[in-house]
């Protein structure tokens, strides 16, 4: 009980995060003097550093399943990231940021995702949708409640709220027990096994 109840702060917490800076990012980038081009280049390069380093993070998770360790350090690296944001004044010190802030929260959701799944247990895994449903409202609650924030202070102050809840996100994430199993993960396991040329040789495609 006590680690479920751990695992429903953590989804508050962190979407709440979310929901600051997500809906909010592009407008303190166009605030900050950028064009949209460059705003464009960000976006692009966020995505793709998510997408290359996510399964970074998972791999990590996996081949240390007894260590509470990786999802607080990916909450912090983000956090570390948004900082720099938060005082850049130009292109070049916002994408230092965007590498920093979006190559740590890779590893936040999908390690989120995965542990609550492990605290649940096979028995209780249909309630997972449950779980996740509060991290949707806190979204969208952060969302709601952002935008009169920063209609009254400027863009700048979503890293008020966006920093604060990601060092919550660290450290209630670091109290979440894990029940893994050590065992030695290979991203590349199974590649040398695909051999697509087969299936023509064969007649299946």
């Amino acid at each position: 009980m006590a680690a479920g109840r751990r695992i429903l702060l953590a989804y508050l917490v962190y979407y709440a995060a979310l929901g600051a800076l997500f809906p909010y990012l592009p407008v303190y980038l166009r605030e900050l003097g950028l064009t949209f081009e460059q705003i464009g280049l960000l976006t692009a390069v966020q995505a793709a550093i998510q997408l290359a380093l996510a399964p970074v993070w998972g791999g990590l998770a996996d081949r240390f399943p007894r260590t509470r360790v990786t999802l607080p350090l990916a909450a912090l690296v983000a956090a570390a990231g948004a900082a720099v944001m938060f005082l850049a004044s130009d292109f070049s010190a916002v994408l230092i940021g965007s590498l920093i802030l979006f190559g740590g929260s890779a590893g936040i959701a999908p390690t989120l995702d995965a542990r609550t799944l492990e605290t649940l247990g096979p028995s209780q895994r249909g309630r997972f949708g449950e779980v996740r449903a509060f991290g949707s409202l806190a979204f969208v609650a952060s969302t709601v409640a952002l935008g009169f924030v920063l209609d009254a202070d400027g863009a700048r102050s979503l890293f008020w709220v966006y920093v604060p809840f990601l060092i919550a996100t660290a450290i209630v994430t670091a109290a979440i027990p894990r029940h893994g199993t050590t065992r030695s993960v290979n991203l590349l396991r199974g590649a040398g096994d695909f051999r697509p040329w087969t299936g023509w040789t064969q007649g299946t495609f």
